[in-house]
């Protein structure tokens, strides 16, 4: 019994953290991505497409969480207007940013969806039903958010 109680132990917070971690780069891919210019964006919708290709490559990053869990992955990409591209429910940081500056903020609500089934008494001790993974990264991009440059 010991035994199985140890391996569930380092089974779910194994989860926890490979959640976490693709969270973090779900977000930072999604920031790099807003660097990069869409080909084929006129120079006044260039901002919403590279939001959308920030949106969709912190979507790619974390599909393998909602293809297990069966349940969204939040994202949104907010500049200092607000939101540009959200998915899954996902929301602003609430941060201020400068004008130039433009975020991308993943979550996941893992306690309301863990990835591996919760024993009745032990998972609720490992992992509360109030957990939620986030993870946040931010970009300056030097003046594109007037319109693009």
């Amino acid at each position: 019994m010991v035994f199985f109680v140890v391996l569930y132990g380092i089974l779910t917070y194994g989860f926890v953290f490979a959640a976490q971690h693709a969270v973090n780069l779900a977000a930072q891919d999604g920031a790099r991505r807003m660097l990069q210019w869409q080909e084929g964006a006129s120079s006044l919708d260039a901002l919403d497409a590279r939001a959308q290709a920030a949106r969709d490559a912190a979507l790619d990053l974390s599909a393998w969480i909602a293809t297990l869990s069966a349940a969204p992955v939040a994202v949104a990409v907010c500049g200092s207007g607000g939101l540009l591209q959200a998915s899954g429910g996902g929301a602003c940081s609430g941060h201020a940013l400068e004008q130039d500056q433009a975020e991308v903020t993943v979550s996941y609500a893992y306690g309301a969806h863990p990835l591996i089934p919760v024993l009745p008494l032990l998972g609720q001790a490992l992992v509360p039903d109030s957990l939620v993974l986030r993870a946040r990264a931010l970009v300056r991009l030097g003046g594109a958010m007037d319109g693009g440059q």
